[in-house]
């Protein structure tokens, strides 16, 4: 965490008595009031952008943000907010990356592929696509690249909007595939700059998918298991939060986890 200041400029009268502070990791701002001895609830006040070493103050109050990838010095202007044409997909049937949902059919351009060496999933199977749009390509290189205006280096170029999905599905009961039940859907969306993660929990009819709430979820199921005590256990199973997420899928491995 990175500290800053009481605002206490004019231009943002909403933020007046606000303290602002940043999160080197995750880029985001946040402010909370100060209120008597104490503070209030903390709430988000810029989207993730810079990097943030250090805040500083004019004779007027206003603040600046200090970005440590690119050297340079960021003032906080207000940006109005504009009428979006496109929702965000809450349903896996809405994301476009599927011509048969149930049947996990993808659509046209969008390919299935596996890695050499299997995550350990808890008794879950994995399904993975890939999908760049249009005619784009991921461009790999020999030597990890320096990303524009970042301290970072990857060592491959995705297209803005392209999508990394994975699908675990688990057998209800041990060593039978015929009771093989898909769980949830990791979608991977890649924003141009950084890689932003979402999960989709199925519905009992396997019919869907719907978008998990940011801070994740977790939700448990019965299996049947001859090795264990009355020939059931309980599986607890964990949908990540979106912070859990970029935990890993972040800049510092230097390449797209899972690709």
């Amino acid at each position: 965490i990175t500290g800053g200041f009481v605002y206490r400029g004019q231009k943002h009268p909403e933020l007046q008595g606000m303290y602002i502070f940043g999160d080197w990791e995750t880029r985001r701002i946040w402010g909370v009031p100060v209120e008597a001895e104490g503070v209030g609830e903390r709430r988000e006040v810029l989207e993730p952008t810079v990097r943030v070493v250090d805040f500083a103050e004019d004779h007027q109050g206003e603040l600046y943000l200090l970005d440590y990838d690119a050297g340079t010095i960021h003032g906080i202007e207000r940006n109005d907010v504009t009428q979006d044409q496109h929702r965000f997909p809450t349903r896996l049937s809405e994301t476009g990356i599927f011509e048969s949902v149930p049947d996990h059919v993808p659509a046209a351009g969008v390919l299935p592929f596996s890695i050499n060496a299997e995550q350990w999933a808890d008794h879950a199977q994995s399904a993975r696509l890939v999908a760049v749009p249009g005619a784009e390509s991921i461009r790999l290189h020999s030597a990890a690249q320096e990303i524009e205006g970042s301290m970072f280096k990857r060592s491959a170029d995705f297209p803005q909007d392209s999508v990394l999905l994975k699908t675990l599905s688990l057998d209800l009961a041990a060593g039978d595939p015929t009771t093989n039940r898909k769980i949830e859907t990791q979608i991977l969306h890649f924003d141009g700059r950084e890689w932003r993660g979402y999960s989709y929990a199925w519905n009992e009819q396997q019919t869907d998918a719907e978008l998990v709430e940011a801070s994740g979820k977790n939700q448990t199921f019965e299996v049947a298991d001859p090795a264990a005590p009355g020939g059931k256990r309980v599986h607890n199973w964990r949908f990540a939060s979106r912070m859990e997420c970029i935990r890993c899928h972040n800049p510092w491995a230097e390449y797209t986890l899972a690709f």
